[in-house]
């Protein structure tokens, strides 16, 4: 009786593949630190107004959507390219700070925070 001995391996990882996409209700929860009702009538409205964006535009690279976060879109080739890391900005603590409102009396006083 002879055994014969099948070595198995996968395929090599493809070079320069950029694909893919957050998805929006998974970032939703984590922002919101808690579940979301994916079933809600109002559940565009809402992923808009957190996300800031247009909700037609969120699944579209050419408007800069964040679920394709470090990635850019070729507009001459129509090809997704990572972003460099000079492009790219991490939020710090700072950036997640609430800003303290107690001293704003008029609408104008929002540009001195920052707004």
């Amino acid at each position: 009786m002879t055994t014969t001995r099948v070595v198995l391996s996968s395929d090599p990882a493809p070079k320069d593949m950029y694909i893919g996409a957050i998805n929006p209700y998974a970032l939703l929860e984590a922002i919101l630190g808690k579940k979301f009702d994916r079933n809600s009538a109002e559940s565009a409205r809402v992923i808009s107004d957190i996300l800031q964006t247009d909700y037609d535009e969120l699944f579209d690279m050419k408007y800069d959507s964040v679920l394709y976060a470090g990635l850019k879109l070729n507009p001459k080739q129509n090809t997704a390219e990572p972003l460099s890391a000079r492009d790219m900005h991490t939020l710090t603590e700072e950036d997640l700070e609430t800003p303290d409102l107690s001293k704003i009396d008029k609408v104008s006083d929002l540009h001195g925070i920052g707004f």
